[in-house]
């Protein structure tokens, strides 16, 4: 039976969000597997958050179409706005659990999914992001038994990517750099990780300290200011953050009418189309440069993500919407593999069993078959959109890094090379 979605209004009452959660129901009356996403749909990554909403739901009909996740039981997907808040992610995550699902994908920010796994670990809700990055979830995991580790991710953590910005900068020319970062758990390790491999190369970090900014505020001009005055002055910026206040940011050190002359280069929270939309005027950011997992590489699992998802949208993907695809299409696996709903240990578990290298490559747009040789008792190694999307024991995966560029002229991020 096909399965098509409708939009109800649940029971669960989010003051904070001012709306209640989307959910993708099916069309019979079978008991259905519940999985909660919060997807950053307002907020500081609110631009980007509805291609990272529909990467899920791509990953959710390809399941339903193939008649579910277990037999007879096809996936209803709670979508709730999280806004990149830690409070109202708490908050929707908690609804979640109690409306009965299984596992969440989320969060964006990394803030965000520290705060929520606060709230999922102690429930066995298996927690899965395709965006957050920070280093600080690694931690979390390893000073926990493997038993009470219940988060994944798809992508890397910064203390990988932090080294890579860093070294791009020293390679392009920057001698003296300014570090403005998000005063969260996203921008205080990386600007950590940056500023340490930056003077190990050679490099000055001017101020020393670097420059914290908080998200959401209406002006910068403090914060362009003290990078402006900073002696001695930087000859590049490096701008850690999400596009929301990147955008003010920019457009304020547009404003001064004293400044250094600085290459700007940003991080894989700046790397979305958002971003430009935020700055407005995009000549303000023409060749500014950046690091950033590589999300779209040029791959056949890619190239079938890209066009399955262009098929059913109507536009190309943004950047990490491979990442979220596999974050619900392991949940969605681990599932089926675990076959059951019902036991948080044994769907944490065989998220690992999902990469055999003996087994069946399943790509991504191919979790029919993935379901398929799960049920007949054959091992599968799934191959992501992004990757491989091999998990390791802290629930880590491991992608190359890209160095960046903003073109104005056709308002695109454009690679550049290749990180080693």
């Amino acid at each position: 039976m096909n399965a098509r979605s409708l939009v109800v209004f649940a029971t669960l009452l989010l003051a904070l969000l001012g709306c209640a959660p989307e959910r993708t129901l099916p069309t019979d009356d079978t008991a259905t597997v519940r999985i909660g996403m919060i997807a950053p749909l307002s907020g500081e990554l609110g631009a980007d958050g509805p291609d990272w909403r529909d990467s899920a739901r791509l990953a959710v009909r390809e399941v339903n179409s193939a008649g579910g996740v277990l037999p007879g039981r096809r996936v209803e997907l709670i979508i709730a706005d999280g806004e990149s808040r830690s409070d109202i992610g708490v908050a929707v995550a908690q609804d979640m659990i109690d409306d009965g699902v299984v596992a969440i994908i989320g969060d964006s920010a990394s803030s965000a999914t520290i705060a929520v796994y606060e709230v999922t670990r102690p429930a066995g809700v298996l927690l899965a992001s395709g965006l957050s990055t920070s280093p600080l979830l690694t931690e979390i995991n390893g000073a926990l038994e493997p038993a009470q580790r219940f988060f994944l991710r798809t992508v890397p953590p910064d203390d990988r990517q932090a080294p890579a910005l860093a070294e791009a900068m020293y390679s392009q020319g920057c001698r003296n750099v300014s570090v403005l970062f998000a005063d969260n758990d996203y921008g205080r390790p990386f600007y950590e990780r940056t500023s340490m491999r930056f003077t190990a190369l050679g490099g000055m970090v001017t101020p020393a300290a670097g420059v914290p900014y908080t998200e959401e505020l209406s002006s910068y001009r403090d914060e362009v200011m003290a990078i402006a005055s900073a002696q001695p002055p930087p000859d590049c910026v490096a701008l850690i953050g999400y596009p929301a206040s990147a955008g003010i940011i920019m457009r304020d050190w547009d404003s001064l009418s004293t400044k250094p002359e600085v290459t700007w280069f940003g991080t894989d929270g700046v790397r979305q189309p958002g971003f430009a939309t935020e700055v407005g005027n995009t000549a303000l950011i023409d060749d500014f440069y950046g690091t950033a997992p590589v999300t779209d590489p040029e791959t056949p699992a890619y190239n079938r993500f890209h066009d399955q998802f262009f098929a059913t949208f109507g536009n190309d993907p943004v950047a990490f919407s491979s990442t979220v695809y596999d974050a619900a299409a392991l949940v969605l696996l681990a599932i089926a593999k675990a076959g059951t709903a019902d036991d948080p240990n044994a769907i944490r578990d065989a998220v690992f069993q999902l990469n055999d290298a003996s087994g069946v490559v399943v790509q991504a747009g191919r979790l029919a078959e993935g379901l398929r040789l799960i049920r007949e008792g054959r091992p599968i190694n799934y191959e992501g959109a992004a990757g491989p999307s091999d998990i390791d024991a802290f629930g880590d995966a491991e992608l190359a890094y890209e160095l960046w560029r903003f073109e104005a002229d056709g308002e695109t991020f454009e690679r550049v090379r290749i990180l080693e």
